[in-house]
């Protein structure tokens, strides 16, 4: 009988020490802290930009055929946009067949690559194809930062690593190729 109220005054002791302890945990029981910081400081942090993206998309890519030589140069339409914002980035997406022509000169291989006004991008980003007489899909994604706002040029390039092609062209057969330009944050 002993053991029995030894373990029941144990019991009970434990009991009301679990809900003492409960209670004093409370977020009920004293005072509330300071207000925590609000605004960009606070917990959610700064909202993203409200201004969505803006794209503009060319037209048909395969207004003729260029030789390409061992220095970059222009091929294909030029494609026109108005950049709106000091503070965005304009990204390049390419994706057309291609047409590597005939190599002459030792060529080995072509490489095309998007500019805006004559510029490469902040990754210098290039398509290849290294056999004369070829068709192959290229896709190039580039990134253009620090563009003032205002019209730019953007053009894809082409040229080969030595020698020359003839008849080198964007989206033979007319299968609707892009360059696709946006402006985002």
């Amino acid at each position: 009988m002993k053991t029995q109220t030894i373990m029941s005054k144990t019991k009970f002791v434990l009991l009301a020490f679990l809900v003492a302890f409960s209670f004093s945990c409370s977020p009920e029981d004293g005072k509330d802290g300071a207000q925590g910081p609000a605004g960009i400081d606070g917990v959610n942090g700064q909202d993203g930009p409200t201004r969505p993206s803006i794209y503009t998309e060319s037209g048909i890519l395969n207004t003729g055929s260029i030789t390409a030589t061992t220095m970059f140069q222009p091929i294909g339409p030029v494609l026109v946009i108005t950049k709106e914002y000091d503070d965005s980035i304009i990204e390049i997406f390419f994706n057309s067949n291609c047409a590597s022509g005939t190599f002459a000169g030792g060529a080995s291989g072509i490489a095309f690559e998007p500019r805006i006004n004559e510029s490469v991008g902040n990754y210098g980003n290039a398509g290849t194809i290294g056999l004369s007489n070829s068709e192959e899909f290229i896709s190039i994604f580039d990134v253009f930062t620090n563009l003032e706002p205002g019209i730019h040029n953007i053009q894809m390039y082409v040229k080969t690593n030595v020698g020359t092609s003839t008849n080198v062209l964007l989206d033979p057969g007319g299968w609707g190729g892009k360059i696709i330009a946006k402006e985002t944050f």
